[in-house]
């Protein structure tokens, strides 16, 4: 078997969505639906369990407008594998937590864009989807299901965190996940707005986390590279690296990418299930052979040279390609940081 266990399958349904929202990284939406079938997806399934599959993430698009969703489910639970599904919220209803419980899925993430019906109505793009949103994590919640709130930080929201976060003291979640908008997609058209928050608030964000963390009765991350978290959070175990050498991305037509980002950056397709088979792709593909040999010591800019890079692996590289076409190019966050001079020096090989 290959040096690396293929450990998650981040499986897109579709890149069909019911919402509109923003700061998509992917631009889903009501597009036509392009799909494999399902046979196909179970038995990259099946090969990939002799590969080390452990864990499946079903995400999208918005999954649960997939009725085959109910059917993967079932297979998956029946294989005995680890499931977590990324969801807007909208479509889940009493019936479907009751079901997801039954079926022992280990984590539902929802997003969640702000305190207020009008900010994360605005940016989902759908009056009453934060109605919905938040109706969905009182069932998955009421039913015990691990549950995550996932939120996108941006201007028009930041005054609205502490907010969020006193209004999900009383929801029974597991964790808020806050991430930076990201520059793929729709979320594009928001940087160039200025919407994106800057390096220094999100430090300040960070720092906010810090002394603040320990009054809640979940789990709070701020999705930042290693380099800019403290020695406590990181021995604690309290940061969420992306470790993409034991990861593969399955799209709802059959590509295989390194994750959903093979709908926005077609050069990171390398392979098709109504080609080949998911071992062969991943053992065999000239492009996954050549990205894991030069992974680490290929990183470039800071990423290069920071103590954390075996660990980090340059942070997202999906974003690395798409700003700057390489997928070596340092972390934009990181770089940034290091031309400003506020990347950590202690956190650099060259002192």
């Amino acid at each position: 078997m290959d040096s690396f266990p293929l450990n998650c399958i981040y499986l897109n349904l579709s890149n069909r969505c019911n919402l509109m929202c923003g700061h998509c990284w992917l631009a889903s939406g009501p597009q036509e639906r392009e799909e494999v079938d399902l046979r196909a997806i179970k038995q990259a399934i099946e090969e990939a369990m002799a590969l080390g599959l452990e864990h499946v993430k079903i995400t999208g698009g918005e999954p649960f407008l997939e009725d085959r969703i109910f059917e993967l489910v079932d297979f998956l639970h029946g294989m005995g594998l680890s499931i977590t599904i990324e969801t807007n919220g909208t479509l889940i209803t009493g019936e479907c937590a009751t079901y997801l419980r039954q079926r022992d899925v280990s984590l539902v993430c929802v997003s969640l864009d702000g305190a207020r019906p009008e900010t994360h109505d605005r940016l989902r793009g759908r009056d009453g989807s934060f109605r919905e949103a938040t109706r969905a994590i009182r069932y998955l919640s009421e039913q015990g299901l691990k549950v995550q709130v996932i939120t996108t930080l941006h201007r028009e929201n930041m005054d609205e965190l502490e907010a969020l976060l006193e209004m999900l003291t009383g929801f029974g979640i597991d964790s808020l996940s806050i991430n930076p908008l990201m520059p793929s997609g729709r979320g594009k058209e928001l940087f160039e707005r200025g919407l994106s928050p800057s390096l220094e608030e999100l430090l300040e964000v960070d720092r906010m986390i810090e002394k603040i963390r320990d009054g809640y009765p979940f789990e709070i991350h701020l999705s930042l590279p290693l380099a800019f978290r403290s020695m406590g959070t990181i021995t604690e175990g309290g940061t969420c690296e992306c470790n993409i050498l034991t990861i593969l991305g399955i799209l709802g037509n059959g590509d295989v990418s390194i994750c959903g980002v093979g709908y926005v950056e077609r050069p990171l397709v390398f392979g098709s299930l109504r080609r080949e088979g998911i071992g062969e792709i991943w053992l065999n593909s000239p492009f996954l052979r050549s990205f894991r040999e030069g992974l680490v010591e290929g990183l470039k800019g800071v990423c290069g040279i920071c103590i954390f890079k075996g660990i980090c692996l340059g942070y997202c590289r999906a974003n690395a390609y798409i700003m700057e076409g390489d997928i070596m190019a340092p972390y934009w966050l990181c770089q940034e940081a290091y031309e400003k001079g506020l990347f950590p020096r202690t956190r650099l090989v060259e002192g």
